[in-house]
C-alpha cells in the first residue's frame, strides 16, 4: 500500500513538475507527517528534491510527460471545485485547456463515470486512472492548445447526452461572453454546450475582461462559473441577474 501511493505521488510530481506539501497531502488523502516521510524516500531515490514548501522534480531525457505543464496552485484549486461538483455515474465532457486538465487528479475516487474530451493533456493524465471510462473526440492535433479539433468532431459531438460541461476559456466579457481565437474550437465548445444539461467554466481571474475573435457562448447562458478570485462588482451583479452560479476557489474554501 505504502509502497504504491509513493509510486503515484512520484507520477504525479512527475506531471506537474513543482508541488507543494499541503496540495500532495490533499490529492493523496494523508497527514503532513506522512507525506513528510514519503517525500524524503523520494528524495533519497533521487526522483525529487525538496523545496521550500514542497517538492521539485528532477528532470530526466527519459521522461514521457509534457513539460508544458507547470503546477498551479490557483487552477488546482479550481480543478478540484470543480471535480466536485462531479457525482458517480456522471457523463462529462470536458474541454481543452490547462485549468480544465487540472481537474483530473480528483476525480481519482468518482465511480462509474464517463469522460468525454478532445483534450491531449487530459487523455495522457487519465492513463493512470482505471475508475472511469475515457472517450477521445477525433480530429487533427492543435499543439499550441493541446487539444484536437475538427469538423468530424461537431458531428459526433451533436449525438452526445452528457449531464455536464466542464470548459475553459481564453477571455471573458460582459459584451462580448466567452471568446476564443479558432473558429473551429469555438465551433467544437458551442456543440458541447448544446449536447451538455449543465454548463460550468472554469476560468483564471486573469481571463476577465479579455476578448478574443470568437464568441461560443453568451454569459446569460451560463450554469456556473469558477474561478480562483472574486471578480468585479459588475460581473456579481450581471450573474445574480442571470442566475449564473459564482464560485469561487480560494485557499480557504478549498481547505
Amino acid at each position: 500500500m505504502k509502497l504504491q501511493r509513493i509510486e503515484k505521488i512520484k507520477e504525479y510530481i512527475k506531471l506537474h513538475r513543482n508541488c507543494t506539501s499541503k496540495q500532495l497531502c490533499d490529492i493523496f488523502n494523508v497527514s503532513m507527517a506522512t507525506m513528510r516521510r514519503d517525500i524524503n524516500e523520494l528524495a533519497k531515490r533521487g526522483v525529487v528534491k525538496k523545496v521550500y514548501g514542497g517538492v521539485s522534480f528532477i528532470d530526466n531525457k527519459d521522461s514521457n510527460y509534457p513539460n508544458n505543464v507547470k503546477f498551479s496552485e490557483k487552477l488546482d484549486r479550481i480543478g478540484k471545485q470543480a471535480a466536485s461538483l462531479v457525482e458517480d455515474g456522471d457523463i462529462i465532457l470536458i474541454s481543452s485547456g490547462t485549468t480544465t486538465y487540472h481537474m483530473i487528479p480528483h476525480l481519482r475516487n468518482k465511480k462509474n463515470l464517463t469522460v468525454i474530451t478532445n483534450n491531449v493533456l487530459i487523455i495522457t493524465e487519465a492513463l493512470k486512472y482505471n475508475n472511469f471510462r475515457l472517450i477521445v473526440i477525433g480530429g487533427d492535433l492543435q499543439r499550441n492548445t493541446n487539444s484536437i479539433i475538427s469538423l468530424d468532431a461537431v458531428n459526433l459531438l451533436e449525438k452526445v447526452n452528457a449531464h455536464k460541461l466542464f470548459m475553459g476559456t481564453n477571455a471573458l466579457s460582459l459584451t462580448a461572453g466567452l471568446t476564443n481565437s479558432s473558429f473551429i474550437e469555438a465551433q467544437v465548445k458551442q456543440t458541447m454546450i448544446n449536447t451538455s444539461n449543465k454548463t460550468i467554466v472554469l476560468l483564471d481571474h486573469n481571463k476577465f475582461d479579455a476578448v478574443s475573435l470568437y464568441t461560443f457562448l453568451h454569459i446569460k447562458d451560463l450554469d456556473i462559473l469558477i474561478t480562483d478570485k472574486e471578480p468585479d462588482k459588475k460581473y456579481i451583479e450581471n450573474f445574480k441577474e442571470n442566475n449564473i452560479q459564482l464560485i469561487v476557489a480560494n485557499e480557504k474554501s478549498t481547505n
